[in-house]
């Protein structure tokens, strides 16, 4: 896309945030969690490799100062990393193949192969 879009002098960012400190495991899931589903499990793996993160995740703050940066600073630069567990998680993605990655993740976060 960037590259179909750059003759229209239009360009492209991506903005890869990690996890944010808000207060979405509390408030905004408590409608998720209310009722059973096929999804409990998963969504239990998933939040736990969450937690286990929590102490190097950035504030909403932090993430809008990327994403700032990113719309304004005039350059054709593509990949923007917000926090350092993106950043962490980013580096370990350029050591290893997309397969091993994606098995890396998908084994992190329980969600099967």
């Amino acid at each position: 896309m960037k590259y179909e879009l750059k003759p229209f002098n239009i360009k492209i960012k991506i903005v890869v945030p990690g996890g944010v400190v808000t207060d979405f495991a509390t408030r905004s899931l408590k409608m998720t969690m209310d009722g059973e589903s096929a999804y409990d499990a998963l969504l239990q793996n998933v939040l736990k490799a969450f937690g286990d993160n929590a102490s190097v995740y950035s504030t909403a703050d932090q993430i809008a100062e990327v994403i700032y940066g990113a719309a304004t600073d005039g350059t054709d630069h593509l990949r923007y990393l917000a926090g350092q567990d993106a950043e962490q998680l980013y580096a370990s993605w350029q050591r290893m193949s997309n397969e091993a990655f994606f098995t890396m993740v998908n084994t992190k976060y329980g969600l099967g192969e």
